[in-house]
């Protein structure tokens, strides 16, 4: 575990675990519970205002992970320190989080200059921040935040830890991918990679974190690598290059996973080093 995780924190005991892993399922059934009443309500949502159109499903994903999270630390007063949320070293976590960030944004922009795509407008483009920025900071705060640092604070085993937090943070992809049509069995290699992919990101994300025990550099990059995954929502491209826009914002992805790895790697030796 890298030195300085722990400061701060209390030591986590088995209760803290199985609360911090009961407010995950709980997220995981709300979430498809909520799914399939909107889907059963059979709603039109085409004539539905911006707002609602844009925000309903972030502020309940929000609510549902969020609110738990704050009554529990509330009532066990451990304060909001330990899910990452504080003052100390906030100019170099933001800093953290932006350098990190320019990969991702360096890759959602790389299609305008390929493929000349007109851009939306500022006031749809910032729609689409803030709801980006709700989905993201939701799962920050319950995976990273939460979950994570009970885990680490619990196990022994820092590895164990982070196998357990990846494990559930990968799953809690997995049923929205498959409603959604997104991920299906029939397709196992692209399911497999996906499921991947996500247990990395929650490793990076944990290593960021553990930088300043803080959320912020984690939501910053969380936020610009959901939001550059999907250039098509924020640039108009014409007719046979939308495709092509979405295969070179994936492509962005294992470069961030290859950087942000060598990044902790360098870290973690360092660290070592000081004991």
């Amino acid at each position: 575990m890298e030195l300085g995780y722990t400061k701060g924190f209390q030591e986590y005991r088995k209760k803290d675990v199985i609360i911090a892993v009961c407010a995950v399922l709980f997220f995981i059934v709300g979430m498809e519970t909520d799914s399939a009443i909107m889907s059963a309500l059979q709603i039109d949502w085409g004539t539905a205002s911006t707002f609602v159109w844009h925000f309903r499903w972030p502020i309940a994903k929000t609510a549902m992970t969020v609110l738990p999270v704050v009554i529990v630390i509330s009532i066990m007063k451990q304060g909001s320190a330990s899910i990452g949320i504080h003052k100390e070293n906030l100019w170099n976590a933001v800093r953290l989080g932006v350098m990190l960030s320019l990969i991702p944004i360096f890759w959602g922009v790389l299609p305008i200059v390929l493929y000349s795509g007109e851009f939306v407008g500022l006031g749809l483009f910032a729609v689409l921040l803030a709801r980006t920025f709700l989905m993201a900071f939701a799962e920050d705060i319950l995976f990273v935040g939460f979950l994570q640092t009970r885990l680490s604070g619990f196990f022994k085993s820092d590895k164990i830890a982070l196998f357990v937090g990846a494990a559930l943070f990968s799953f809690m992809h997995v049923p929205p991918w498959l409603r959604l049509g997104q991920l299906n069995f029939d397709n196992l290699s692209f399911f497999a990679l996906a499921v991947v992919v996500w247990f990395i990101m929650h490793f990076l994300l944990v290593a960021i974190y553990r930088r300043y025990n803080s959320l912020i550099p984690v939501t910053i990059l969380h936020v610009f690598v959901n939001l550059m995954q999907n250039p098509n929502d924020f640039w108009i491209f014409a007719n046979g290059y939308a495709e092509y826009a979405d295969s070179w914002a994936g492509t962005g992805v294992p470069v961030l996973i290859i950087a942000v790895s060598v990044w902790a790697f360098i870290r973690h030796r360092r660290a070592k080093k000081l004991l």
